[in-house]
């Protein structure tokens, strides 16, 4: 479960583009509302670790990837689930505690969900009822290089897959189309550099409305974060 901005709680897979999450800045300490910019999903994830965690009077659990990173107060840094000890004191929000007890890793096929939050890229997953901070993966080097970047087919591909988004098969403007399964992404060409307008994505609801200015939701920057249309 999700911990949104206004203090209701909401499934993963239910979590939509646009809605507002809870978040830190773990530089900063400031938590304040953020919005979710895309929605990951992956079909088949291998990797994963049930965390036993003490949350204020009793233990609770959470099944997650061990690439998940969350984040230690004990250590004051981002660690993979896979990688957390126990004893590990994890960061919660104000009047709450959270503790790693123990940690189960194994290997299963499922599909799992990811989000990506604008700026701070961290939500609070539930362990029982004590929200618990997490982070996205690592971005990819295409991401780092501010948001007019070019792609190969190549690099496009693979960005699109880290978003959790697969090849539709079909193209746009000679450019592939990517689907998570709600949401259609395509790169937004321009003056033969490869990106349009500072932007890197172009996002929709379907294949027709990527065509149109009109219809589309967004354009994005390469983390899907909405800077236009």
């Amino acid at each position: 479960m999700i911990l949104m901005a206004d203090g209701t709680t909401k499934k993963i897979e239910d979590v939509e583009v646009g809605d507002e999450v809870l978040a830190t800045d773990t530089e900063t300490g400031e938590t304040s509302p953020k919005i979710v910019t895309a929605e990951i999903f992956t079909e088949n994830d291998k990797d994963f670790a049930d965390l036993s965690i003490s949350t204020d009077d009793t233990v609770s659990y959470v099944t997650t990837t061990t690439h998940h990173p969350f984040w230690s107060d004990t250590e004051n840094t981002w660690i993979y689930a896979g990688q957390l000890e126990s004893g590990t004191t994890l960061r919660t929000t104000e009047g709450h505690k959270a503790r790693l007890v123990d940690s189960h890793l194994y290997k299963a096929k499922q599909a799992t969900y990811n989000l990506t939050v604008a700026d701070s890229h961290t939500y609070y997953v539930l362990a029982g009822a004590t929200p618990v901070l997490v982070h996205n993966d690592d971005p990819l080097p295409t991401q780092l290089k501010g948001r007019n970047q070019p792609l190969t087919s190549k690099q496009a591909t693979d960005l699109a897959k880290y978003l959790g988004y697969r090849d539709e098969g079909t193209r746009l403007k000679g450019q592939k189309i990517f689907t998570n399964g709600k949401t259609f992404i395509s790169q937004d060409i321009g003056n033969g550099d490869g990106s349009h307008n500072g932007g890197t994505w172009k996002i929709a609801k379907s294949v027709k409305a990527l065509g149109s200015k009109s219809s589309r939701t967004a354009t994005t920057d390469a983390l899907l974060n909405p800077i236009g249309c």
